[in-house]
């Protein structure tokens, strides 16, 4: 058998390169994890009810029991109107199966499971279009609807006759066995042992024209599917057969005449979440590809040019954020089952913030661009772009992993920031630093209050922070980190690296002193703080430096201006000269009373 591993790499990077050409062939295996039960087990529960009211409660077979009592084979459509007589009995009835009471969608039973969402995130990034299912709930409708796709459903003859080709539809989905609201769900073994002529010349074209992929399907009951199986001929696309146990007989035999590759999997759960996750690193680590941002960059300068582009621009910027902010919030990224082993943190922590890097690459090119050479632009699109980023995706998991969710808006905060600085963009910064608001913890709060590397890493994470030397207590890795990291990023809006320092050491002092003047109405509080940056052990303790700072000669002048400073006419303190001066005396102090042992 191939290496698992290898194998399921060797599917993501197919269903990646031919993005629509595989379809999924899915059984109950799939929706058994979310306790929703099979066209078969409903068919036996019916019976249990029909016995209890013919007087006959707790039998203990009931397919023998109806055979024998009405002698032929139990019928979903016969039970449930002997069960249910009236159309909204029957729909009551069925919604017991099948729809979750609120207290089951809260203890997560009947809803989509990880299996659904994946599939999901699957369809929309346009790697899956068909998908063929033995189940008769509608979970994987669902998980659709929730990612903003409406499916074209298939469940008989009269759907099939009315739908929309597959070719034209973003996504269709067949359901072999019928709906769970519709009577005519197939479940008996003849009803199972054949299709109707219009679903096999269906089937036979789906079969001719995709690679598949088969999860959750026995292949044991099914001898129409089988059947229909079996006269697949052409093998332009490759089959995947994923299992979790030993195959029964007659999908050992079927996989030998499909060639399929066999791929044995834990559970659906963690095949579909992994392959997504596959698949949506192979489209992120394409999309940002070198020539791409520059390429970008260039769009934007053209777009700032002249008016006349005011639209392009806007539909460019938005565009992009939307993408990003998918991104963020696709199944790769999802911590909630995130699982790591003994010694496994660091690798996985710094990987993800890797991953989240590669991603912000095309949004800080575009927006560092936008602030830097867009001075008369409205900085509306940052401040919509922040809010966005500081939506955390996911507040369940691990706490380092959930709170690691904010590092893109870091990295977009810093970047941007710079960016307005160095070409004196204040009302950009103004923007910014002042305006972006999160309600994360129910309240609304600025920005800043959550974008503090002590917030996003706090102690544990900091020490997870990639150092240039690991047997080194670094006094503000975090900081470290970004400030490497961005250079590269912005060296060609600022290529001087001597620069680029001055201008990311003074963004970082800037965004502690506009934190306390933001937090701190009453600066004599004792309990007075801000965040600290590289900047402080840079110049020793700030205040008693043994050297000029350009901190203090970039705060000299502009204060030697008054109230005319660009920094205080963009709007940053008031505009008041005195509340500034006051905020840096009192953060000066603060600075000067924490890290006596850099000295």
């Amino acid at each position: 058998m191939p290496d698992t591993n290898d194998t399921l790499i060797n599917l993501s990077f197919s269903m990646h390169s031919g993005p629509g050409t595989f379809a999924l062939l899915l059984g109950s295996g799939i929706s058994q994890g979310a306790e929703i039960p099979t066209g078969w087990e409903i068919v036996c529960d019916l019976i249990r009810k029909l016995a209890t009211l013919e007087g006959e409660p707790d039998i203990d077979n009931p397919e023998p029991w109806f055979e024998e009592k009405y002698h032929e084979a139990p019928k979903y459509s016969f039970l449930i109107e002997k069960v249910a007589p009236s159309p909204t009995a029957r729909q009551n009835l069925l919604k017991q199966y099948i729809e979750p009471t609120d207290s089951q969608r809260e203890q997560g039973s009947k809803v989509p499971s990880q299996s659904h969402k994946s599939i999901a995130q699957l369809v929309k990034n346009g790697t899956i279009r068909v998908i063929l299912t033995t189940n008769i709930d509608r979970l994987l409708e669902t998980a659709l609807g929730e990612v903003g796709i409406t499916p074209v459903v298939i469940f008989n003859d009269d759907s099939l006759e009315g739908a929309m080709p597959y070719v034209h539809s973003p996504c269709t989905i067949i359901k072999l066995h019928g709906d769970y609201l519709d009577t005519r769900i197939k479940n008996t073994p003849d009803e199972l042992a054949k299709y109707s002529e219009k679903m096999n010349t269906c089937l036979d074209r789906i079969f001719d024209e995709f690679g598949l992929v088969i999860c959750g399907w026995s292949a044991k009951w099914d001898i129409a599917l089988r059947d229909a199986l079996y006269r697949r001929q052409n093998r332009r696309f490759s089959s995947y057969w994923a299992y979790p146990r030993n195959l029964s007989s007659e999908a050992s035999d079927l996989k030998d005449h499909l060639q399929a590759i066999p791929l044995q999997i834990e559970t659906s759960d963690n095949f579909f979440q992994k392959l997504s996750e596959n698949i949506g690193a192979l489209q992120t680590f394409e999309r940002p590809h070198p020539l791409s941002v520059p390429l970008a960059v260039a769009q934007v300068k053209k777009y700032l040019s002249e008016n006349k582009y005011q639209i392009q621009l806007h539909d460019f910027i938005q565009e992009e954020t939307n993408y990003l902010c998918d991104q963020l919030r696709s199944e790769r990224f999802n911590i909630k089952n995130l699982q790591i082993q003994k010694g496994q943190y660091k690798p996985i922590f710094q990987n993800r913030m890797h991953e989240y890097e590669e991603l912000l690459k095309m949004p800080m090119g575009i927006f560092t661009t936008y602030v830097y050479f867009g001075t008369n632009h409205s900085p509306k699109p940052i401040v919509d772009a922040m809010e966005r980023l500081l939506q955390k995706p996911y507040t369940e998991g691990l706490v380092i992993f959930v709170n690691l969710q904010h590092y893109p808006a870091l990295l977009l905060n810093y970047s941007v920031g710079i960016a307005a600085l160095e070409a004196e963009n204040f009302g950009a910064l103004f923007s910014l630093l002042s305006k972006p608001i999160s309600n994360e913890n129910g309240r609304p709060e600025n920005s800043l209050k959550h974008l503090q590397a002590g917030y996003i890493f706090g102690s544990d994470a900091t020490k997870l922070v990639p150092t240039p030397q690991e047997d080194i207590d670094y006094y503000t890795p975090v900081s470290d980190y970004v400030h490497g990291f961005l250079g590269e990023q912005l060296k060609d809006l600022i290529p001087d690296s001597r620069k680029f320092d001055k201008t990311f050491d003074l963004f970082e002092y800037l965004v502690g002193l506009i934190f306390v003047d933001q937090n701190f109405q009453d600066l004599t509080n004792a309990r007075l703080y801000g965040p600290v940056g590289r900047f402080k052990w840079k110049y020793r303790l700030y205040g008693l430096a043994d050297r000029p700072s350009p901190i203090e000669e970039f705060f000299q002048r502009g204060i030697s201006q008054g109230n005319n400073w660009g920094l205080l006419h963009a709007g940053f303190f008031n505009g008041s000269v005195e509340r500034l001066s006051a905020c840096k005396t009192a953060y000066d102090t603060y600075l000067n009373s924490v890290g006596q042992h850099w000295l």
